[in-house]
């Protein structure tokens, strides 16, 4: 879950950047503050459990991760993944997720061309779940999808 920092953040580099016609800093910062208490209030409706590493979760989840990876073949040469389809997690609305994920960097140390990988996204809603007073369980259903962007 993103911090009053983080938020404090990108609202900074908006308004560094240029403000948008039209809207004040008090109604940015309330429109930050309204997301915030969203989804506060519907990550409290889940279990606290952590973050898994590797695998995906089943309930909703409001980050931003990053990930490198080392693979050594066989053959002795290594491949580095730097991204590896890790990235921004959003919860816009009321259980649903989406997820942005960068294109990876794979770094092949070998003959193999170095490049980016594809861009990908994730939808993921939540079917049903219970806090840690409410049974400690979590549904949800995901669909995926990249775009070709890769090198």
């Amino acid at each position: 879950m993103f911090s009053k920092i983080a938020w404090l953040c990108i609202l900074a580099a908006l308004i560094a950047g240029g403000s948008l016609p039209g809207v004040s800093q008090s109604e940015s910062l309330r429109f930050i503050n309204q997301w915030e208490e969203r989804v506060n209030d519907t990550l409290s409706q889940q279990p606290s459990w952590p973050i898994p590493v590797v695998t995906a979760s089943s309930g909703l989840l409001q980050v931003f991760r990053a990930d490198v990876v080392r693979q050594i073949a066989p053959a002795g040469t290594e491949t580095w993944n730097y991204g590896n389809a890790k990235g921004f997690n959003f919860v816009p609305w009321y259980n649903l997720e989406f997820d942005v994920l960068p294109p990876p960097y794979i770094q092949h140390n070998s003959t193999a061309r170095d490049g980016f990988g594809d861009f990908s996204m994730l939808l993921k809603y939540r079917l049903a779940s219970g806090n840690e007073y409410q049974g400690s369980y979590s549904v949800s259903f995901a669909v995926t999808g990249t775009l070709p962007t890769g090198s």
